[in-house]
Formats: structure tokens, sequence, C-alpha cells
């Protein structure tokens, strides 16, 4: 029997659920616009098929979210899947096409930087010591004696 496909398809879910599981943990502590933000960013970074109108899912919420990492990573990989999937071939490529052509390249190599900073931040977050910052009970002064 030949498992290849089913190999393949639990690579790209370790690819796309890890990064994503880990992204949200890390900012649960944040505003829940960020969680559900760090959610769904990396499944358009990872993600073997991705449109440019996806974005329309984490945009609005990236954008309200207290994270202006996450935010800007969402952004920009928004603007480029639009020049990657708008740029058409030319006959007679000018300096501006030949640039355009390029995008799709830049874009997976951004894609594969975002998502590894993306996850070496969350894993640094979730590996540092918590601190408690609930205030601390007065003392009873008769219990001390």
């Amino acid at each position: 029997q030949n498992h290849h496909g089913l190999h393949a398809m639990a690579l790209i879910g370790l690819l796309v659920a890890v990064p994503a599981a880990l992204v949200t943990l890390a900012r649960l502590g944040g505003t829940p616009a960020a969680a559900a933000a760090a959610g769904i960013t990396p499944y358009l970074l990872a993600a073997p098929y991705v449109l440019p109108w996806y974005f329309a899912w984490v945009l609005p919420v990236a954008a309200f979210s207290d994270d202006r990492g996450l935010a800007a990573v969402v952004f920009a990989e928004s603007v480029l899947m639009d020049l990657a999937y708008t740029y058409r071939v030319v006959p007679h490529a000018d300096a501006l096409d030949r640039v355009l052509r390029s995008v799709s390249g830049v874009t997976q190599m951004f894609e594969v930087l975002a998502l590894a900073a993306l996850v070496g931040a969350a894993v640094v977050v979730l590996l540092r010591p918590r601190v408690d910052t609930r205030p601390a009970l007065p003392q009873d002064a008769c219990a001390c004696r």
C-alpha cells in the first residue's frame, strides 16, 4: 500500500497546525483579536493553497489586535499575495514586469521567514518564566505573631 498521500497530508497538517497552536497560545495573554489573528495567520503563511481574498478573514481582526508585529506580517503577506496573483506574463517585459515576476518567489521566502519568526517569538514567550502579577494579599498583623 502506498501511504505517501497520507504522509504528505500529515506533514502539511503539522506545518499548519503546530505553528497555529504555538502562535495562538503565546498570544492568549493579549487581546482576543490577537489570539484569533494568531490562529489564522500560520494557515495563510503555510497552507499549500491560499488565495488573496482569504486575507479578508484576518486583516480586520489583526488590525484591531494589540499585536503590531502580527498585523504587519498579515498586511505584508496580503500585499505580496495580491501582487503575485495579479501579475500576468507580457510579451515584452519592461523593468516593472521583471520585478513583478519575482514577487512569487519573494512571497514564498517571506512566508517561510515570517512563519519562522512568529513561531520563534511564540516559543520564547511560552518558555519565559511566568511572573505572578496578582496583587499581594495584605498580611494580617495578628496572624504573623
